[in-house]
């Protein structure tokens, strides 16, 4: 656990230079404190740092094989190390550690590049085959782990933070308008791309293979959202999840050998089936909620009751949103890409206290629970029936502003005629309608919050079109599984799980996620929609399969959003005001890509509170802060480059 770093000279065969590579590891040295490692073959270079949770001789990186042929840096943890342990011992594997980077380094002996498939866990790793002179980079299933990669046709420099690449002045720190525009509307920059033009983020599921003859990114696990036609009985499938819930769980406390671990414990239904499970299986549990004092964000009361249920110890934290603000700069410099959603200082804060007040280094959390169960939370959109596409017309009625002055039967009609002649335009509305939902800035607004040259730099490109293109890639027609795929692909892993990661990190907290499980969720997404939800209630059968299990109380518990009063409150504690906001905007850089009459118009419409321009103003906020941080004055934007091809394997 910690982070990775490396370069390759793969066409130039240039030897890689010691003084580099010192400056990537020390780049990215608050991921790993306790120690750096290094290792160079000619045109190669690697580097490590070690966080040190726990401090044991045989996990020190980099990792070697027996007779020093491949080499093996691994940020991250493999949960099934010690299964895939005896199973290699059986195929006569000799091993000298007691380390999952070295049953890594057997299984990729045993099976070449399908090891990955194998492997369950958080983890980014480079893997060096010194005989084959062929690097290979991965990433975890659903990226819990980062990595970046940087290539001009000679050399290849990877790392787990950008701020590493930028140690090598060949790598330019150019925003890249595009990302520039999925940011505006997403509020964080969806992979393969980054924020800066030519760095790349490796996706979820995939890994680059790289040789002499050049690099190609592959994919090797993907879900497939497609829900059984045929329908067993329901406490069947309660029995299979409660099982795979079970054993993700485990794997997750599998490792440490009894010492206790600590909760990240909020209150709601996926920290709490952690706390459940993890009790069942004889874990060490102890809890630790960050309280407010604003009742809208508040969610100590239900944490102290399961603590009280389960008789954990338990002890809290006070969040206070005024101290918050004034450490946005600090939180913001662990981020080399900006995210726009006020959740994200919550989580540093969370991490912050954890670490410092409670010293604690490792924890659990229910992240990604949200996003793998209930796909269709953020969008808003209507859940009665078995499934969203059983009112499609009506939806588009409801959600199209152009249908605003028709009659609603006339026009549901009107389209449900439309629709059966044309189902893919039926399949276009609703993801249209979906997006619009969630959207922060649609391109139409986007043309107008940035400048006339800035904008013409997208070259036509609409944020929609990713949208689009990861919504109609599942077999099924379900709104709801399609919805599924489009969380995992992009608000997950570059949003939800970017910020924990930089936040855990930035406080030498070691943070595991055993919902975010392979198994888990491929049987999810098996699940018939009409056996997941009831009515309005998304989470049906994960509820129903934890009665009894959880008060129910917590199990039935309606969770509120905390976005929107996070956001406004926090904007309420700010210092800023309108005219040393725009006066800092005016007088920096942005000034040639956001145009300044735009933003004062979003300002005085939130001034007038006619309309809530919060999260807009949010979102502004944090770009202009993230910019003055990490773009220097000189620093503008370039034209896209090529981007690399992902091949599904």
């Amino acid at each position: 656990m910690g982070g990775i770093v490396g370069v390759y000279g793969y066409y130039n065969q240039q030897p890689a230079q010691e003084v580099l590579i010192r400056k990537m590891i020390q780049a990215i040295k608050h991921r790993g404190p306790a120690e750096a490692g290094e290792y160079y073959d000619q045109e190669l270079a690697l580097g490590y740092r070690r966080l040190g949770i726990p401090a044991k001789e045989e996990e020190q990186q980099p990792q070697f094989n027996e007779d020093h042929s491949k080499v093996l840096v691994l940020d991250g943890e493999i949960y099934n190390y010690r299964q895939l342990y005896q199973y290699l011992r059986g195929k006569g594997h000799y091993f000298q550690t007691d380390s999952d980077a070295e049953v890594v380094l057997h299984l990729y002996e045993e099976k070449g590049v399908d090891f990955l498939g194998d492997l369950e866990g958080m983890f980014s790793l480079a893997l060096w085959d010194k005989r084959a002179r062929r690097l290979i980079l991965a990433r975890d299933q659903f990226g819990i782990k980062p990595l970046y990669y940087w290539a001009d046709g000679y050399r290849l420099l990877f790392a787990s933070e950008i701020k590493a690449l930028f140690q090598d002045q060949s790598v330019a720190r150019e925003l890249n308008p595009r990302s520039v525009a999925d940011y505006l509307a997403y509020l964080y920059v969806p992979a393969p791309r980054s924020i800066f033009l030519g760095i790349y983020k490796l996706p979820p599921g995939y890994y680059l293979l790289c040789s002499p003859e050049g690099y190609v990114v592959r994919r090797y696990w993907d879900i497939e959202p497609s829900p059984q036609a045929e329908e067993e009985a329901e406490k069947k499938y309660q029995q299979t999840l409660l099982n795979l819930l079970l054993e993700s769980v485990r794997l997750s406390l599998s490792n440490d050998n009894g010492m206790p671990i600590d909760l990240l414990l909020s209150g709601g239904l996926d920290s709490a089936i952690l706390l459940a499970l993890g009790q069942r299986l004889g874990a060490a549990l102890r809890g630790y909620t960050l309280g407010f004092k604003e009742a809208e964000l508040d969610e100590r009361s239900p944490a102290r009751l399961l603590a009280y249920y389960f008789n954990i110890p338990y002890q809290e934290g006070i969040g206070d949103l005024k101290l918050m603000m004034r450490r946005l700069d600090q939180m913001i410099q662990f981020y080399d890409e900006p995210l726009g959603e006020a959740a994200a200082i919550l989580t540093y804060e969370i991490a912050s206290q954890a670490a410092a007040q409670r010293q604690i280094q490792t924890a659990i959390s229910g992240d990604g629970g949200r996003e793998i169960f209930t796909p269709c939370y953020r969008y808003g959109l209507p859940l009665e029936g078995s499934c969203l596409k059983q009112h499609g017309s009506a939806a588009v009625v409801d959600f199209c502003p152009q249908a605003g002055g028709v009659r609603r039967g006339r026009a549901a009609g009107w389209f449900s005629r439309l629709f059966q002649s044309r189902p893919d335009l039926a399949e276009d509305s609703l993801a249209r309608i979906c997006f619009n939902s969630m959207v922060c800035f649609p391109i139409e607004e986007i043309e107008r919050i940035l400048t006339e040259d800035f904008f013409h730099e997208l070259g036509g490109y609409d944020p929609f079109i990713l949208f689009h293109d990861l919504y109609r890639k599942p077999n099924s027609t379900e709104p709801c599984s399609r919805l599924q795929y489009v969380e995992m692909k992009t608000y997950l892993p570059d949003n939800v799980l970017a910020r924990v990661d930089r936040a855990a990190m930035a406080n030498s907290l070691r943070v595991r996620l055993p919902l975010l499980n392979s198994k888990l969720v491929e049987f999810w997404a098996q699940v018939p929609i009409r056996v997941r939800l009831k009515g309005t209630e998304e989470r049906y059968l994960l509820r129903k399969t934890m009665e009894g299990i959880l008060p129910s109380a917590i199990v039935w518990r309606k969770e509120e959003k905390i976005e929107s009063p996070l956001r406004n409150l926090l904007l309420a504690e700010s210092s800023l005001m309108e005219e040393e906001w725009f006066q800092d905007v005016w007088r920096s850089p942005l000034s040639e890509i956001l145009n300044f009459d735009e933003l004062n118009s979003l300002w005085q419409r939130q001034q007038r509170g006619k309309y809530d321009q919060s999260r807009q103003i949010w979102a502004v906020l944090f770009l202009c802060r993230w910019y003055h941080q990490h773009m220097s004055r000189t620093s503008g934007c370039a034209k896209e480059d090529a981007e690399p091809a992902l091949v599904a394997c």
